[in-house]
């Protein structure tokens, strides 16, 4: 399964707003292998448990084991961490995000960090050189 940049912002976005916003359109084990990805990256704060034999993790579970109400469908909970805050900041604006992805594509997640902080540093009088 290929890792889905707008997958992750999506998610991020989603439990920083305490599973307010509609949750993410993509099946289960998409969302499920996402939020793998989210923990492995200290994006979110969570557990991998039950390794497979391959040695990839199975399940997880949050740190402070939430379960929220969302559009009448249970939702398991994960805070962020100091690194989600920081990259969703980053993100959250659509314009942004659009112009970061159309210039870096799928690159790695530090290529698209790093470039969504210079275009935040560009946006701020001062800050440029």
């Amino acid at each position: 399964m290929k890792r889905d940049m707008n997958l992750i912002r999506e998610l991020l976005l989603f439990y920083e707003s305490d599973c307010t916003l509609p949750y993410p359109a993509a099946n289960s084990e998409t969302i499920d292998q996402h939020i793998i990805w989210l923990i492995e990256a200290d994006l979110i704060a969570g557990r991998l448990a039950n390794s497979s034999p391959s040695g990839s993790p199975r399940s997880f579970y949050p740190i402070d084991g939430r379960v929220i109400e969302n559009d009448e469908r249970q939702c398991i909970y994960f805070p962020l961490t100091w690194k989600g805050c920081d990259f969703i900041a980053a993100a959250r604006d659509d314009t942004r995000w659009n112009k970061t992805l159309n210039v870096v594509g799928s690159f790695t997640f530090e290529v698209i960090k790093t470039y969504l902080q210079d275009l935040i540093v560009e946006s701020v009088p001062g800050l440029k050189n």
